[in-house]
Order: structure tokens, then sequence, then C-alpha cells
């Protein structure tokens, strides 16, 4: 059974387009919604702008690789992705070439602001850290020609680990959570696009219960299910549920420690049972919070409300948050939304309370 507290609470999935990660930690912590929160998110701002694309870097300075084609972008009209091949199928570069993705060097400086408004009490004392990582099969689908993906996957899911290493020993572990996401996988299992290299929902789960392994078990580990944003819509749309469930239901048999939380988005014009009827099938273990990306700003209230009661159907106990994260929003947008999340959180409280009964 999916557990939560007896509030409803709320989740941040990553992107929120403040002006500084000090104005995100204190927005959110003064809204209404912050009340419901557990997990503040960093903004994903600054040099971690982008969920993949801060890692054109990365591969432009490695020798290993040359540019590939310039591939046409099956997301965006008359755009274009600059795609990196190995030189060679037998030189494939180590984690120490790799070296450092940045993604450590970002948590350090969101959790020196982070403790500063904490001791300052700006921030809740038993709120969280919340850092984003990709999975590897993220990173590479959006940078790497498919040829090359295979043999590239061990030595980056390593070198994501590294990073989340590093996070490990530099921040206190009860402050801190660390979230996969997981977008490229379940865009590829939705379109069955060739552009991709093809992943089942087994591959899909051992690649991330391998990553999500790395993880030290006291720091709380969850993952984003995700199916793209761009100019606020997905990239291929979930019929349903039923993907995220298979594979968060196999990641969990095969991580070999606690996952806290999994979010999965919801479409605003689902509100029909068959989009959540998968949720009956869900066994997370025992702790795991549900967060179901319900809630939308072109609807509000009432629309949110009337996916929760269809969501209600299949799993009685879940949090919120939006369907992703608030990047190509306004400032003024974004407050809206916060300020949305948390009534419907305050909405949604009461039914939570008597579910956990």
């Amino acid at each position: 059974m999916v557990e939560v507290g007896a509030q409803c609470p709320v989740h941040f999935v990553g992107s929120v387009p403040l002006g500084s990660i000090a104005e995100v930690l204190t927005t959110i912590s003064s809204a209404a919604a912050g009340a419901h929160v557990s997990r503040l998110p960093d903004g994903e701002l600054g040099g971690k702008k982008g969920y993949v694309s801060n890692q054109r870097a990365t591969f432009e300075r490695l020798d290993a690789f040359q540019p590939g084609a310039q591939r046409s972008d099956w997301r965006r009209l008359n755009s274009g992705i600059q795609q990196f091949a190995l030189k060679s199928l037998k030189e494939v570069p180590t984690v120490a070439d790799v070296g450092e993705l940045g993604h450590a060097r970002w948590a350090m400086e969101a959790y020196q602001t982070f403790r500063d408004l904490k001791q300052r009490g700006f921030v809740r004392e038993e709120t969280r850290l919340k850092m984003a990582l990709p999975s590897a099969y993220g990173v590479l689908s959006f940078f790497v020609d498919r040829e090359s993906v295979p043999a590239l996957l061990p030595t980056f899911i390593a070198a994501i680990g590294a990073e989340i290493d590093r996070i490990a020993e530099e921040i206190p572990h009860d402050q801190i959570a660390i979230q996969i996401d997981a977008s490229m996988e379940f865009e590829a299992l939705a379109s069955g696009d060739a552009r991709f290299l093809p992943i089942s929902v087994a591959e899909a789960a051992g690649q991330l219960a391998q990553l999500g392994a790395t993880v030290a078990t006291d720091i709380e580990l969850g993952f984003h299910c995700c199916y793209g944003n761009m100019n606020l819509k997905h990239y291929v749309e979930p019929k349903d549920t039923g993907d995220m469930v298979a594979v968060m239901n196999a990641v969990c048999s095969g991580l070999g420690r606690p996952m806290a939380f999994v979010h999965m988005p919801v479409p605003i014009d689902r509100s029909d049972d068959a989009y959540f009827e998968a949720l009956k099938d869900f066994r997370p273990g025992s702790g795991t919070e549900l967060f179901l990306g319900l809630v939308h700003d072109v609807d509000g209230l009432k629309g949110s409300l009337a996916r929760a009661a269809a969501a209600r159907r299949a799993c009685e106990r879940f949090g919120v948050g939006t369907e992703c994260g608030l990047n190509h929003r306004s400032r003024d947008n974004v407050l809206q939304i916060i300020t949305l999340l948390g009534e419907v959180a305050d909405a949604l409280s009461p039914d939570m309370a008597s579910a956990s009964r």
C-alpha cells in the first residue's frame, strides 16, 4: 500500500524558474503549499538548467566522440539536435575520462543556501533539499547516436553514480533527497519511435535500479516518471499509468533498498478511470509516497479535484504535484501554480486523513 501522511503532501518535480535558489526555497516555504512539502527543489537554475541539455559540454570535451549528424528533433518542428558518435566502439571512455558532470557541484551550491535559510528559520527544520539527476539512458538518448548508446550505458550509469557519491560525501544524509528523472525511457516505450534505442520495461527498470542502488540507504531516493516538457506539452502523451506502474514495480523489486517516493504525471484531459486503473497493481515498498501530477493551472482547482477523484477510485492515498517541472513559465504563472498546489492539497487533506485511519 502507498503510504503518505495524514495531510495530502505536495511534490515539486524540479525546475522552478524564479530569480535564485534562495527565492525558490523561501517562496515555496512561505506559501500555503509549503506546509505540505517535505522535499524542497533547488529550482534547477543557472548551469543546471535543462533536464539533460546541461551535459553538452561533456560530449564536446571528450576525445572519444566526434560530431554526428544533425538529426531532426521529432518533438520540435523545424529544429534539430547536434548528436555525437563514438569514434570507435572499441574505445569507450571510462568514468575517469568522463569526469565531473556538474551535479555534485550544483548540489553543494544549493545546499549552502538551503542550510543558511534553515538556520535562519526561513525553511522548515524537517524539510530536505531534493536534487534531481537524469538517468544515463536519458542523457545518452539526447546527445548520442543510437548505435553508440549500448556501449556507453555502463560508463554513464557509473559516472552519474559517482556524482551521487560526491553529493553523499559533502552533504548530511538526513538533509537531502535524490530524485532520478526517467523521461526518455517512457517516451521510447510510449512512442516506439525509431530515433530512440529500443528499450523494454525490464531494461528500463534494470538501469534505473542500478543507478538508484548507488544512493546510500539513509538518503531518501525517489523517481520522476516523465514524458517530456516542451512548451508545456508532453513529447508523448501516456495512454495510461500502465508503463509507469510496470517499470516502477520492477525497480522496487530490483533496487535492494527503500524507495521514498515516485511521481507520475496526469494529462489534463484524463479524469477517466481507465487512465488510473493500473495503479491498483502498484506495489511499492512500505513507506513509499506516490505523487500524481494532476494539478494543472488551465482548469485550476475544479479540474485538479476531478482528476483526483478519478485517481482515488484506483488508489486512495497519494500526494499531488504538477505533471512536470515549471520550466517555460513566467514568474507570475509559477507563483499562481504554487498557490494552486496549496489549495488542492488543502482540499484533499481531509480525504487523505480519513483514508489513513
